[in-house]
């Protein structure tokens, strides 16, 4: 055995220089492997979603306030006043000590596919679960001040009323329900329609029992797709009626081609690049719907 130790001591020795080249290897495969690095080089962001964030924060002027998610706040540091939406959309501060009555802004800056961890977290942190059913309505009262003069995929600007915005896109409506109708489909139709230059999907749906859960759309653009609320945050089935057709209107960019609708439930978790994530387990509600 002593012999066997010396002769693979020897060999060691002899050929350090290799055993050091593996050991630098080992070393820079689990500093990639276990680090956020592996996601910087390899997950490829999507170019049209950072082109079309870039256009539509090249719209809010350097001295407007703004309320936006907190990915948007970097871009964001040389306007006078920034909010984050996680604070104005549960209308409490930190811990829900208190309640946040959101100041009045010029614009309001959302990424629908960020929002999805602002529903997980009203629906899965304690000291806000008092408060979660007041939340859609307390937010439709925000937005109604606001006009949606801007949307393409899951990225949404509105601007304050006062400013005399030129356009107002629709983001839902609710309808008396046919007493003819007798379909028993959650997703009762969808359409295309151009209002005001946007490329426009229209959805009808009927109320269902979620059990608890929430909804979103998943858009796909050929093997890449992204998630957004279904509702918006605004009007979730749990407040719809069973006479009523609800209709909600979405902007996805050309390169979408399909979308499908889920239910969910789950929570935040860090994601590879340490950011907040949703971890969420999903149900399809509808086929895949291609255009």
């Amino acid at each position: 055995k002593n012999k066997e130790k010396f002769l693979f001591s020897y060999n060691v020795y002899k050929n350090q220089g290799i055993w050091k080249i593996i050991f630098g290897v080992t070393i820079i495969y689990f500093a990639i492997s276990l680090s956020p690095l592996k996601d910087v080089l390899f997950n490829r962001p999507n170019v049209a979603l950072l082109e079309t964030k870039r256009n539509i924060l090249s719209l809010i002027d350097n001295k407007a306030t703004v309320t936006a998610e907190a990915a948007f706040l970097p871009q964001l540091s040389s306007r006078p006043v920034a909010h984050t939406l996680f604070y104005a959309y549960f209308g409490k501060n930190q811990f829900a000590a208190r309640d946040f009555i959101m100041p009045e802004v010029d614009y309001i800056l959302v990424d629908y596919a960020e929002f999805l961890t602002i529903i997980a977290e009203k629906n899965s942190t304690g000291f806000l679960q008092p408060f979660k059913e007041k939340m859609p309505e307390n937010w439709r009262k925000v937005i109604a001040n606001y006009s949606l003069v801007k949307a393409k995929d899951n990225v949404y600007l509105w601007q304050n009323k006062n400013l005399s915005p030129e356009t107002d896109l629709p983001l839902y409506q609710v309808d008396p329900k046919p007493s003819d109708l007798v379909a028993e489909d959650f997703l009762l139709s969808s359409s295309f329609e151009d209002i005001n230059g946007f490329r426009t999907l229209k959805i009808d749906l009927q109320k269902i029992d979620l059990q608890g859960k929430e909804l979103f759309i998943r858009f796909y653009q050929g093997k890449e797709y992204y998630d957004m609320s279904l509702d918006y945050g605004l009007w979730p089935v749990a407040e719809w009626s069973d006479n009523t057709i609800n209709t909600f209107y979405y902007y996805p960019g050309d390169g979408v081609d399909s979308f499908e609708i889920f239910s969910w439930y789950g929570t935040n978790k860090l994601g590879g690049l340490k950011d907040l994530v949703v971890d969420k387990k999903i149900f399809s509600l509808s086929d895949k719907i291609t255009f």
